[in-house]
């Protein structure tokens, strides 16, 4: 119960804003240290945007809030987990959204990616599904199972 306590008042103290700058900028190291293999050197404008103002602690569990802001991915809970924040702006930026962009997302978990995505596109659709039973009734009948091991 200490532990519980002590960790929510370690996270109402944290300054989020000055944690979600710092992310960024480790961020946009990696797009430098990368920029060979993604062919960018630097975020563009609206992904940097969106990364400095999407507030991932938010989307993550209690336990797990103190770490929204590292540049890594976290559990958020059925074997899933929030994406790398590099990741999220790589895969945003590799996208080349522009305002006549329309976007599908499916299976979007936390809704980090969904929410970086910039602000100009046209549409954005996204598809979740919270439970693996919620997810077992939301299959098509046709699908059996969504294990390869036991068969389509």
């Amino acid at each position: 119960m200490l532990l519980g306590f002590l960790l929510i008042e370690e996270t109402q103290a944290q300054d989020y804003p000055a944690l979600r700058a710092r992310m960024v900028a480790e961020v946009d190291a990696m797009y430098a240290e990368t920029r060979f293999e993604t062919g960018l050197a630097a975020m563009a404008p609206a992904v940097r945007a969106a990364m400095g103002k999407v507030e991932r602690h938010r989307l993550v569990p209690a336990l797990q809030v103190a770490l929204a802001y590292r540049n890594h991915p976290l559990p958020i809970g059925s074997g899933q987990t929030i994406s790398q924040p590099y990741i999220v702006a790589i895969s945003t930026d590799l996208l080349q959204i522009d305002s006549n962009s329309v976007v599908l997302e499916v299976g979007t978990g936390s809704g980090y990616q969904a929410a970086v995505l910039p602000a100009g596109r046209k549409k954005r659709r996204s598809t979740a599904s919270s439970s693996p039973r919620r997810r077992r009734r939301s299959r098509p009948r046709w699908l059996r199972s969504s294990s390869p091991a036991a068969g389509w």
